[in-house]
């Protein structure tokens, strides 16, 4: 269960890493000295170095960092709660509508942002500093209203609490300054000490284990083809996928081969597909017993490999969508060959010996 867990926390960051590679790799630099554009820099290069992280941390600093992720989520709802509150308050008091469930709205408000700073105490579990900004301050304007003060008072509680809350996660921040900087400096140490006991191959090989996961693009891969495929059914009517439904697959696994990540997912996805078309093979020509036989030249990657070194070879990925389905389709002929050529070998010897 943990490892499930653990697939299905890092394989976000391979979805912004593929993004950041086809929409926001061009805006990782700035191309001028405006604060504007160095700012959505720095925030693009955060959130691509955040997709690294979560594939490079051990799991429970992954789930820290989702605790945060949630806790900044609830942060911005009670923020836009309260601003439809002021908004829906200044529309009823202004058209005079008399309102029976006034009370009850005022309840359900107050219990909303109680219910979700209880949730950011449990989910950060941090000082007791970060908690009253959303449970009371974010709730003012509701206590002003019930107070009967004027309407027009509303939008300074309001802003009165976002300025609070901003200096309460100022503060937040620096508190876990110290553990930022001491799981980075112990980071630094162990690869300092790996790099001098073994070498930097022993290091690549490490930080190499930790990105490529097959089991991860794999379900990257998957998502992202039912994404596609069910975007593409549709814009598509019911008859031209009952009649061409292998071109639409053809076009959807073209669509996804668009970056270095994508690719690679595909070929893992090839690889997988392969092993179990092989291991389906020999069971049923040799029996269950054979269906996990160790074979390495049966393993399905010569296949997924085959498949990304022509692609990269063809440059596959930066072909338009007519060529890029053109060429894949002529490089998953190349591929099913190797893959009849396995089963072949795999068959051969029983025939033979019948």
């Amino acid at each position: 269960m943990e490892a499930a867990v653990g697939v299905i926390m890092r394989v976000p960051g391979l979805f912004i890493i593929d993004y950041w590679w086809q929409h926001d790799r061009s805006k990782s630099f700035p191309h001028s000295v405006e604060l504007g554009q160095i700012l959505d820099c720095v925030i693009i290069n955060l959130v691509l170095l955040h997709g690294f992280l979560l594939l490079l941390l051990p799991l429970r600093h992954v789930q820290a960092l989702y605790s945060h992720f949630v806790s900044g989520v609830i942060i911005i709802s009670c923020h836009a709660v309260s601003s439809v509150y002021i908004e829906t308050e200044s529309n009823r008091i202004e058209n005079k509508e008399e309102d029976p469930y006034f009370l009850r709205r005022q309840l359900v408000t107050i219990g909303f942002h109680c219910f979700m700073g209880g949730l950011i105490a449990y989910l950060l579990k941090g000082p007791r500093l970060f908690i009253p900004p959303i449970v009371l301050v974010y709730a003012l304007p509701v206590i002003a209203c019930l107070g009967n003060l004027p309407i027009n008072t509303l939008p300074f509680f309001h802003n009165f609490g976002t300025a609070v809350t901003g200096f309460n996660v100022f503060l937040y921040i620096t508190y876990q300054i110290p553990t930022i900087v001491d799981c980075a400096k112990l980071a630094y140490l162990d690869a300092v000490t790996v790099t001098e006991t073994f070498g930097l191959g022993r290091l690549f090989i490490i930080l190499w284990n930790k990105l490529f996961v097959p089991t991860h693009f794999a379900l990257f891969w998957l998502i992202e083809f039912f994404v596609k495929l069910i975007g593409t059914m549709y814009q598509m009517d019911r008859m031209a996928w009952s009649n061409e439904w292998y071109l639409i697959i053809l076009t959807t696994i073209s669509s996804i081969c668009a970056s270095p990540v994508t690719l690679v997912a595909t070929s893992v996805s090839v690889s997988y597909l392969s092993f179990f078309i092989l291991c389906s093979t020999r069971a049923y020509l040799q029996g269950y017993s054979a269906f996990f036989h160790d074979n390495p030249m049966h393993s399905g990657w010569t296949e997924g490999l085959t498949l990304m070194l022509l692609s990269f070879q063809t440059g596959l990925i930066e072909m338009k969508m007519r060529a890029r389905m053109a060429v894949l389709t002529i490089i998953l002929f190349i591929v099913l060959s190797s893959l009849l050529q396995s089963m072949l070998e795999i068959a051969e010897p029983v025939v033979l010996g019948r």
